[in-house]
């Protein structure tokens, strides 16, 4: 879809959303599914699907968290999208499910960034003692 068509429809929605509590109704029932401890399952299944990683590793060797990846990665779409959903929310009731789920979100994407991160610069060290012991 071009980017103009986009732009259009998106703003298409946003009016019937604004006019008529029904369409935010709907579109909040779809974005909460995405949201906490669910959605990040669904999209780890779904970006794994495609065989899309979960992270991106920069130029320099360290992993990338997300924030301006061009590449897909689990890292760019909670980035890019997830973490964004609980402000788009039109509804009191969605926008406090979501409140409850994002603190969920939040703390699985710091850990498993933290956990991937440890876990470059942990291998290499145990690499290096598993061949200190093969030359023993």
């Amino acid at each position: 879809m071009d980017k103009k068509r986009y732009l259009l429809l998106e703003n298409f929605m946003i009016n019937c959303m604004e006019e008529d509590g029904v369409h935010g109704i709907l579109f909040d029932a779809d974005k909460i599914d995405l949201t906490g401890a669910i959605g990040m399952a669904r999209t780890l299944m779904y970006k794994g699907t495609f065989s899309e990683p979960v992270y991106i590793r920069k130029p320099d060797g360290t992993i990338s968290d997300g924030e301006r990846d061009t590449e897909p990665s689990f890292f760019q779409e909670y980035k890019y999208r997830l973490e964004k959903i609980p402000s788009l929310l039109y509804t009191k009731k969605a926008r406090e499910i979501a409140a409850k789920r994002k603190k969920i979100a939040e703390a699985f994407y710091k850990n498993l960034y933290q956990e991937v991160n440890e876990s470059v610069t942990v291998q290499p060290a145990l690499c290096t003692s598993c061949t200190d012991l093969a030359e023993r």
